[in-house]
């Protein structure tokens, strides 16, 4: 079961800029080219932090409980 504790320390764990790239995946439609230019950070740094960074596991994580989220909402 995911808790509130768990999230916040996941949260904990990312950089600031990890945390904006965060923010933006799950708060706007923007693609990963226009994250990481809004950012100023490499061009593939979105796809790193999402799937190699040794936080893409709780990125994933909140990017799972987003989708589920909004999938209730409708």
């Amino acid at each position: 079961m995911i808790t509130i504790e768990l999230l916040n320390s996941r949260l904990a764990m990312l950089s600031q800029t990890e945390r904006q790239a965060l923010r933006l995946m799950l708060t706007t439609n923007l693609t990963n080219a226009e994250i990481n230019k809004e950012l100023g950070v490499s061009h593939n740094y979105v796809y790193w932090l999402k799937n190699e960074s040794p936080h893409a596991e709780t990125v994933q994580m909140f990017l799972q409980l987003n989708n589920k989220f909004k999938e209730t909402k409708e």
